[in-house]
């Protein structure tokens, strides 16, 4: 009797290594994926920042080159002309800065 009882209790244990072990691997297996999806939305987060700090170097540039004193073409509408083109083109990276966020 003893020795039916030692080997089911040493068969429940063999059972129940197999079971951590499946488990462990389904566990290591989700793991993995799971990384490799993080380091997926790192890498696009990464190309997004970059992108935007390209964006933003443009914008630099450009404001620079409006906030530099040019002859106006004709003193009456030259300066509006130039006020709607920079507020149009600062709209237009706002809105494609807050498209990100």
């Amino acid at each position: 009797m003893r020795e039916v009882i030692e080997r089911d209790f040493s068969n429940l244990k063999n059972d129940i290594r197999m079971t951590e072990k499946l488990d462990l691997d389904k566990v290591r297996t989700e793991l993995a994926k799971v990384e490799r999806e993080f380091l997926l939305q790192k890498k696009t987060d990464e190309e997004t920042l970059n992108s935007l700090h390209i964006a933003n170097e443009k914008l630099e540039k450009r404001i620079l080159q409006y906030s530099t004193p040019h002859p106006p073409l004709s003193c009456s509408s030259s300066p509006p002309v130039v006020a709607v083109a920079f507020s149009g083109t600062f709209c237009l990276v706002l809105a494609r800065v807050a498209a990100f966020f």
